[in-house]
């Protein structure tokens, strides 16, 4: 990556982070709990003081285009993938309760595709969404979303998950979802104290952390330099 912006784009200096910390700096924070759930992959990342604290991150792969192929596999009619992802952007959303997407079978709303044909969608546009936080329904055996989240917690003392309950943060596509918030909120354990932040702008919180970082005055400090680049080599990059 390097010696692809040093030498190719002629960068005047580079910083590697993680993502999900930049995400977090997105909302203000140095320390949390990043919920991200994009097209391909959820995570679930505990930051303190802007470290990610890697033996307590919690992954899987089932995510914004699994609901997807989710929800082709639900409809009634062979629709084109880009139909698809906008039916579920404009009409698909998530239950609060696991058992409430039953209750909407008379919900159908009307679609119309690129070539003018009307479809009607009813509660597969609840179902698919329930996915989110119950997989098994698409078939896959994925971990919940938020078992993955306690998992992840479980590994700190109580003092550190007091602080992370705190500050939840949840960005990614995939949280978009009507209600996903507050379904999220109500899979939480009621005995603990819990704070859920999620930015309007979630979708692309890595950049904006990014921008803000970049913007800082001690960006300069911990920032690789193209003539340190050019004295040391790649190598650089595992020093800093």
């Amino acid at each position: 990556m390097a010696e692809i912006m040093f030498e190719k784009f002629n960068s005047v200096s580079l910083y590697i982070s993680n993502q999900s910390v930049l995400a977090l700096y997105a909302s203000g924070r140095q320390t949390g709990i990043m919920l991200e759930s994009g097209a391909g992959q959820t995570n679930v990342v505990p930051i303190i003081d802007g470290i990610a604290k890697k033996d307590a991150v919690e992954s899987n792969a089932f995510a914004g285009n699994a609901v997807t192929n989710y929800l082709r596999s639900l409809l009634s009619r062979d629709i084109c993938e880009n139909s698809v992802t906008s039916i579920k952007e404009k009409l698909c959303e998530v239950t609060l309760d696991s058992q409430k997407w039953e209750n909407y079978a008379d919900s159908d709303v009307a679609y119309t595709l690129p070539d003018g044909t009307e479809v009607i969608i009813g509660v597969e546009r609840f179902k698919c969404a329930e996915a989110i936080f119950n997989p098994s329904l698409a078939g896959a055996t994925n971990t919940p979303i938020t078992e993955l989240f306690l998992k992840s917690i479980s590994t700190f003392d109580e003092e550190l998950k007091s602080s992370l309950y705190k500050n939840i943060v949840v960005a990614g596509g995939n949280t978009m979802f009507p209600n996903f918030i507050e379904r999220f909120e109500n899979s939480l354990p009621k005995s603990k104290k819990f704070k859920v932040w999620a930015n309007a702008e979630r979708i692309n919180p890595t950049w904006i952390g990014g921008s803000i970082l970049a913007s800082m005055e001690e960006f300069n400090n911990i920032s690789i330099k193209k003539t340190d680049y050019a004295e040391q080599g790649a190598t650089i990059v595992k020093l800093v």
